[in-house]
C-alpha cells in the first residue's frame, strides 16, 4: 500500500523553485510527479513522490542543503491542523507529545515516537516506506523543521544535545551542525533529536496565542 503524506511542503518547495525561474516541466523531469496533486489548501501526495521532489530540487539547483534551507524559510503556519495542535500546547514537551499523537491526521507515512522523551529527552521518527525511497533531503527538512518551529514558538534559540540521521552524508556537515547548534551524526540506527530535559518545560503558550491570532488574520 502506498504511504501518503501532506503535500503542503511539496507545494511550498515547488513555489520556491518557480521563484528561482525553474519551469514546471523541469521540476517534474522524469519523477512521475503530477504537480496538480499539490494544488489546493490540503494537498496529499505519496511520500515517495514527495521525497523524490526534494531530491529533484537538489539536481535542479545544485544545492544539497535545500531541505535544511526550506525548513527555515517556509511559513510553518501552512501546516494547518498540526499548527493549531502545536500552538495550543503550553510547553515544548506537550507540543512534541501532541505532534506525535496527531501527526497521523496528515500522514500515514511517518511515525513519531516520544516514549523516551520524558526520561531521556529523545524524539524519534521514521518513515514507513521501502528503503529504496531516497529521503535524505526530506529527513533533514523534517528534523530542521521541528527545531525551527520550536524556536519560533518559544522565541528561544533552543539547541538539542545531539541529532542523528539514518542516512549518510560526508559533505556540508558544518552548516547543518551550525543550524542545530550541536553534533549531528549521520548513518545512525534511528532518526532522533535529543533535547535538554529543561528545554522540554519551556513555555510555548504566549507565542502560540500570538501565532494563532496572526493565522486568523491571514485566513
Amino acid at each position: 500500500m502506498t504511504a501518503h503524506h501532506t503535500g503542503i511542503w511539496g507545494q511550498t518547495l515547488v513555489d520556491a523553485l518557480r521563484k528561482r525561474g525553474i519551469k514546471s516541466t523541469s521540476i517534474i523531469g522524469n519523477t512521475g510527479i503530477d504537480l496538480r496533486a499539490l494544488s489546493g489548501d490540503e494537498p496529499r501526495i505519496s511520500f515517495e513522490h514527495l521525497a523524490g521532489l526534494f531530491e529533484r530540487a537538489v539536481e535542479l539547483t545544485g544545492d544539497d542543503l535545500i531541505g535544511l534551507e526550506h525548513a527555515q524559510n517556509r511559513d510553518f503556519r501552512r501546516a494547518g491542523l498540526i499548527v493549531y495542535v502545536g500552538t495550543a500546547s503550553p510547553t515544548v514537551r506537550s507540543l512534541l507529545q501532541n505532534l506525535a499523537r496527531y501527526q497521523r491526521i496528515t500522514s500515514d507515512a511517518i511515525t513519531i515516537n516520544v516514549d523516551r522523551l520524558d526520561a531521556e529527552g529523545i524524539l524519534e521518527w521514521h518513515f514507513a516506506v521501502p528503503r529504496s525511497v531516497v529521503r535524505r533531503q526530506y529527513l533533514e527538512f523534517s528534523g530542521a523543521g521541528i527545531i525551527e518551529d520550536i524556536r519560533r514558538l518559544t522565541n528561544r534559540r533552543i539547541a538539542p544535545l545531539q541529532v542523528q540521521f539514518r542516512h549518510f552524508r560526508s559533505t556540508n556537515i558544518q552548516p547543518i551542525e551550525r543550524f542545530f547548534g550541536c553534533t549531528v551524526e549521520f548513518g545512525s540506527d534511528e532518526n532522533q533529536i535529543v533535547f535538554k530535559l529543561e528545554d522540554l518545560d519551556l513555555a510555548t503558550a504566549e507565542c502560540g496565542r500570538s501565532t494563532l491570532s496572526n493565522t486568523t488574520q491571514i485566513l
